[in-house]
């Protein structure tokens, strides 16, 4: 995976404002569970790909959040 796809989440959650704790709701539907899509992202392959700290925390991704009920991208 290029370094420059992945979004590093600790340096993305140390830079955040204060109210970001709150669950990202899609733009288009309100929907509040998404998936990582690749493509979108510039990868060859469909889905996207996280990293896991060992307590199984999300510590970083690559891929572009997509909505899993309208498919919208969240960029």
């Amino acid at each position: 995976m290029p370094d420059s796809l992945v979004i590093d989440l600790n340096s993305h959650r140390r830079n955040a404002p204060a109210d970001a704790s709150e669950p990202l709701h899609c733009r288009e539907c309100g929907g509040e569970w998404f998936k990582l899509d690749g493509r979108a992202a510039g990868l060859d392959e469909a889905e996207g790909a996280v990293t896991l700290a060992g307590d199984g925390r999300v510590t970083g991704y690559c891929g572009v959040p997509k909505c899993m009920e309208c498919g919208a991208l969240a960029q």
